[in-house]
This record gives structure tokens, C-alpha cells and sequence, in this order.
């Protein structure tokens, strides 16, 4: 900028920001400065220029400047006055390289200050997340993440539109090229009737994972090839424990009949329909009565599930 206009008119810029110029001058600079809109910028600049170096504070002088401002002056006058009128040079044409070396120190103390504060700073905990952004809780409430594979993403996602809007659930979602994500807290209720709306549709899924949030129970848990059934099981469990418990013994289940031969050996030799895979037998021993097993039942939730659906396209 320096290069294109006037050094004459930098020094009335600066005089200008500074009040130092006449009514005459002011009005003049005014009367130019609404024709150019060069001079227009400069201004502009040696305000905020001013205003930084104004903002920066003051510190107090030395105790002795007087007496070596007397000294100065005096060898001054003592050698002609030559050092003093190169003193008195054309100091306000440097005025505005002066306010740009100091806004460049700035600059550069602010920098370094960012990089021993990211140096210096305390670490923060690492939370395991499996990679994946869980949604948060509530106290006793329950988080996780259902991602699901299709094949014509946008048919699903009008599916998934029209269920939602028919439900009346509050749904925070987003679109990105190959996936849409979802992000809803429902109850009971609401719970049953989005599992009977996905059940009608589940056959056109390539995959379904559950990704369950443990909390202080221990690691999040992923449940593949899950279920209508077993998804319900698992959100309609109020107790993390239970829930926790529950969901190991589905994603064991799961992985064990991924991995037989004709996927429903397991099922059909203990009698129970693809649906819902058996879950581990845990014995209960009770004084005086015969072994027990027990099954975890799936119980209403009355703190709300906070679950995040993923949309993905398999293409």
C-alpha cells in the first residue's frame, strides 16, 4: 500500500488518525478520501494499527529519563546540533512501518504463546469410544449406536423420514454423501413402535451392528448381525448392569451362529426361531432348591434411549 500512495499523504493518514491536523487538512484528507478508496483502506488500517498499539499498555519510564533526556540535549548543542536535527527527521513518514513492526511482534507473541500453551497444557482423559461418537446419557439412561448397511440408501432414507415424522420423535439428523445419521431420544412406547417399523424392512439391510455404551460397566459392546427381537431386548433393559450383561451374551451368541456352517444349526437344535438366538445359561444356586437357569427379560425403560442411527450405503 505504501508503494501506491503518496508518502505525503501517509503523513497526513497518520496525522489524521493521531488529531494532529488542522480543520483545512481534516476537511481536504475527508474530501480525498471519499474519492479513493485506497486512502479509504489506509485509514482503516492506521486506526486499528493505533488502536492495538494504544491497547497494548504502559509501562512506567525510568526513574533518570529526565536527566538523560538533559544529557542528550546538551550533547546535542555541544556538537552543533547535528545529531539533533537527524533526530527531527521525517519521523511520520515511518510512523506507519512502526505500527506494522509492532503489530507483526503481536502477531508473533501470540503464536508462541498458542504453541507452549498446546506444549505446557495438562492432558485431558482419554475416553474409549471405539472410534464412533456416542451419544451422552443421562444418568442411569442408555446410549448407543445402530449402524446399518443398505443397498439403495435413498429409498431407506425416506423410509427412515416417514417412520420417524409418523412417530412424532424428535430427530436431530445428518446427511453426508454415502450416510445419513440420525440422533433421537424416545421412551418405551416409542421404542416398541420404531423396532415393529424397522422389523418390516429389516430383510433389505446388508448388515446391522449395535454399538452399546457401557459406561462404568467396562468397554462398549458391538453386537453384530443383531436382531429386531434382540435390539428390543437391549434398549427396553433399564439396568446398565442387565444391559451390559445382555448384550455380551447376544454379540456371543451372534458371533457363535455367524460362524456354524449353516447359520441355524444352533437355532434349530435347541428349538428357538431365528429371531431369537439363545442366550448364554447362567446356573443360579438358591439354598435348598434344585439349579436353576435364569434369562435376562427385558424390562421398560423409563429414562429414555438416546440412540444414534447410521444409514450407510454398501456401494
Amino acid at each position: 500500500m505504501s508503494e501506491r500512495i503518496d508518502p505525503h499523504l501517509l503523513e497526513l493518514i497518520n496525522g489524521y488518525a493521531d488529531g494532529e491536523l488542522s480543520l483545512a487538512e481534516q476537511a481536504e484528507l475527508d474530501r480525498r478520501i471519499g474519492k479513493d478508496p485506497e486512502l479509504a483502506r489506509a485509514l482503516r488500517q492506521v486506526q486499528g494499527l493505533r488502536r492495538l498499539v494504544s491497547s497494548l499498555g504502559h509501562q512506567q519510564a525510568p526513574p533518570d529519563i529526565w536527566d538523560r533526556v538533559r544529557d542528550r540535549i546538551e550533547l546535542d548543542s555541544l556538537l552543533g546540533g547535528t545529531t539533533h536535527a537527524a533526530a527531527q527527521g521525517p519521523s511520520l513518514r515511518y510512523r506507519f512501518a512502526r505500527y506494522v513492526a509492532v503489530a507483526a511482534a503481536v502477531a508473533l507473541v501470540g503464536l508462541l504463546g498458542l504453541i507452549a500453551y498446546s506444549v505446557l497444557s495438562p492432558s485431558r482423559p482419554m475416553v474409549v469410544t471405539d472410534g464412533r461418537n456416542w451419544v451422552s446419557p443421562g444418568p442411569t439412561g442408555l446410549a448407543g449406536r445402530l449402524e446399518v448397511q443398505v443397498r439403495n440408501l435413498d429409498e431407506m432414507v425416506m423410509y427412515m423420514d416417514r417412520t420417524l415424522h409418523d412417530l412424532g420423535l424428535e430427530v436431530d439428523a445428518e446427511q453426508y454423501p454415502t450416510r445419513r445419521v440420525y440422533r433421537l431420544v424416545c421412551q418405551g412406547d416409542d421404542i416398541q413402535g420404531l423396532i415393529a417399523r424397522l422389523d418390516e424392512v429389516w430383510h433389505r439391510f446388508e448388515s446391522a451392528s449395535l454399538y452399546l455404551d457401557a459406561g462404568i460397566v467396562g468397554q462398549p459392546v458391538r453386537v453384530s448381525a443383531v436382531r429386531p427381537t434382540q435390539l428390543g431386548q437391549i434398549l427396553c433393559q433399564s439396568d446398565p448392569t442387565k444391559r451390559v450383561e445382555l448384550a455380551r451374551q447376544i454379540a456371543v451368541a451372534n458371533t457363535i451362529d455367524q460362524g456354524l456352517p449353516g447359520r441355524r444349526i444352533l437355532a434349530a437344535a435347541i428349538g428357538v426361531g431365528r429371531d431369537e438366538p439363545p442366550s448364554v445359561p447362567r446356573p443360579v444356586l438358591t439354598a435348598g432348591k434344585s439349579e436353576q437357569v435364569g434369562r435376562v427379560r427385558p424390562s421398560p425403560s423409563s429414562d429414555g434411549v438416546h440412540l444414534t442411527i447410521v444409514l450407510t450405503s454398501s456401494h
